[in-house]
């Protein structure tokens, strides 16, 4: 998609509970305003993708797929580890909105367009992350593989890392293209 990806992290929190994150690089240019537009359509994808990858089918069930409504569940709860990626998304759909529509409308008319603008992404990302889903499942897996108990009682926690050196030198990520929004 046009992004470098650093570090790779996981956090267990509790019961079906956890924390992820990756450090994502901007490696290509927005000297004009379509660059912009692609980058934002871009990263909002991305963070759609990380809801709609948690929503994968688990990798010990035979079915395949995302679960869509749990992908929308993870998206928009706070407390399911996707509520800061639903403010960037939010703020990056407005200002697509805002560069493709700058006559104003009425609220109602300005939420059908960025609901419009995000059904769009959500669908391609939702078609990216099925596409890539075993090398998504295979990730979480070797990432699942690094976990490690810290601390003890109360402050016990179990967490896993993959470096930006380790990631990018998976087969699986080597055989990624370079995808257009």
């Amino acid at each position: 998609m046009g992004f470098g990806t650093g570090q790779v992290t996981l956090e267990l929190t509790g019961f079906d509970g956890h924390r992820g994150g990756s450090t994502i690089h901007l490696d290509q240019p927005t000297d004009d305003l379509d660059a912009v537009i692609s980058y934002l359509e871009r990263r909002i994808i991305v963070l759609f993708a990380g809801a709609l990858a948690e929503a994968l089918s688990p990798v010990q069930t035979p079915q395949k797929g995302i679960d869509q409504a749990r992908a929308s569940e993870i998206f928009l709860s706070p407390n399911l580890g996707s509520g800061d990626d639903h403010t960037k998304v939010r703020e990056a759909l407005m200002l697509l909105r805002n560069i493709h529509n700058v006559a104003y409308y009425d609220k109602e008319e300005v939420h059908r367009q960025m609901t419009d603008i995000g059904n769009r992404l959500w669908a391609r990302a939702s078609e990216l992350v099925e596409q890539f889903e075993d090398t998504i499942v295979g990730l979480a897996c070797s990432l699942t593989q690094t976990l490690e108990v810290t601390g003890a009682g109360q402050r016990q926690t179990i967490s896993g890392y993959m470096s930006e050196e380790t990631l990018s030198g998976l087969p699986g990520v080597q055989a990624l293209p370079l995808l257009e929004p």
